[in-house]
């Protein structure tokens, strides 16, 4: 879900510096302007696609794209520059060290640090001290920049950095950021920090903190987590709700059933997700019901995709046992697993739906394939790749990525091909 929102911010930037980059084409060739626009894509449209391939050939891992990634460091675009470097920082070929090197002189600050990340990776001894001067940096937006994206660099050596801006940072973004990572990495030695930011007066802080309590498992919280099911801010809310389903507080399991009667869909999916944690596979027939809904925003149709994967070991277990009940709601095609509706197994609906452009679940069947987590998607994904929307194929591609497909490898290096860069 980040990653669709880090996305969304990028093409809104892009499109503002596309708009008053072209003004003066208007002005000289206004008819030869619209007859390009009705055959070729957009400027900012092949950032955005070539940022995704970027991504996901980087998850990926693969070194077959090293050539094109290089060429991606000499892109007049800084955010093409940016994906391009944590690109090679992923896949780890220490071949790309001097390339990486010379980014870090580039004249935007982001490009800058995302060198130092990925030389770090690469296990460049320098890089490590510029991370930590970013890192203590009086400006909160470089500080900020080095703790968004991939958490794993922090494991060793910048821990105890990480560590003092959790607990001392007098930014609430870059100290929420800090709170946020710590989770992701389960780090237990942020207990202390966690439990204290639960009580911040700043919301996005108090949220961090709900979602790394659950995910580093820590059960002193559960008092504080379960006032914050009373807080002010639906966010946190609904953040505690998913941290204490996490650390398996059955005995809210009939408030979360109250809740999903709630008409803000961040307190619907915040309750749908604590009941799929606490493996409540009652809730089965209302999530299928609802993730394929029209009326749905797209937020809550991903949450309820990211439930119905929370859940599916817990059905699983079914299938040894009892499955009174929840027999039409299975599929074991081919000994697939898959949930089905009407019959249907729902990855085919919304593969179906991915290649419909008039089917109301279009725009968001990507990434719902992407929360479903079930790779028999991955042809349909590739296949998306070419298609004649950009949405679709960026979101094809940050799919890809996020799925590591090596199959995808040779199309994502077509597509970026086909962009003419």
């Amino acid at each position: 879900m980040e990653g669709r929102m880090k996305r969304f911010i990028l093409l809104a930037v892009i499109f503002i510096m596309i708009i008053f980059s072209c003004l003066p084409l208007f002005a000289k060739d206004e008819q030869g302007v619209q007859s390009s626009q009705n055959t070729e894509i957009s400027q900012s449209d092949k950032i955005l696609i070539c940022s995704a391939v970027f991504s996901a050939l980087g998850k990926i891992g693969e070194a077959k794209a090293n050539g094109i990634l290089y060429a991606g460091l000499k892109n007049k675009d800084f955010f093409i520059r940016i994906y391009a470097i944590e690109a090679l920082g992923l896949i780890g070929d220490k071949q790309a060290i001097p390339y990486l090197a010379n980014s870090l002189n580039d004249n935007y600050y982001v490009v800058k640090i995302s060198a130092a990340k990925a030389l770090f990776r690469l296990g460049d001894v320098k890089a490590e001290e510029a991370l930590k001067g970013y890192l203590n940096d009086q400006d909160p937006k470089i500080r900020y920049s080095v703790l968004e994206d991939k958490v794993d660099i922090f494991k060793n050596q910048l821990l105890p950095v990480l560590l003092k801006i959790a607990s001392d940072d007098n930014n609430p973004d870059v100290k929420s950021k800090a709170i946020e990572q710590l989770g992701l990495l389960r780090c237990q030695q942020a207990s202390d920090a966690v439990l204290a930011a639960l009580e911040n007066e700043n919301p996005q802080i108090r949220k961090s903190a709900c979602y790394a309590a659950g995910r580093i498992g820590i059960k002193k919280a559960i008092p504080l987590l379960i006032e914050r099911l009373g807080d002010s801010d639906i966010g946190v809310r609904s953040a505690a709700k998913e941290g204490l389903g996490i650390l398996n507080e059955k005995s809210l399991n009939q408030f979360f059933w109250q809740d999903i009667e709630d008409k803000d869909p961040i307190a619907r999916g915040g309750s749908f997700i604590a009941l799929a944690h606490l493996k409540d596979t009652r809730i089965l027939p209302i999530l299928l019901k609802e993730i394929i809904s029209p009326e749905i925003p797209t937020f809550l149709r991903q949450q309820i995709a990211r439930a119905l994967n929370i859940l599916k070991p817990g059905i699983e277990d079914f299938l040894t046992s009892n499955l009174a009940g929840y027999k039409e709601f299975l599929s074991l095609d081919n000994l697939e697993f898959d949930y089905k509706i009407n019959g249907k197994a729902l990855t085919l609906i919304f593969l179906e739906a991915l290649q419909n452009k008039n089917d109301p679940l279009h725009k968001d069947a990507a990434f719902v394939l992407k929360e479903l987590n079930n790779r028999v998607c991955l042809p349909g994904l590739r296949e998306a790749l070419f298609d004649s929307e950009p949405g679709i194929i960026s979101d094809a591609a940050f799919c890809l990525g996020e799925f590591r497909d090596k199959n995808a490898v040779d199309d994502l290096i077509k597509v970026y091909s086909n962009l003419k860069l």
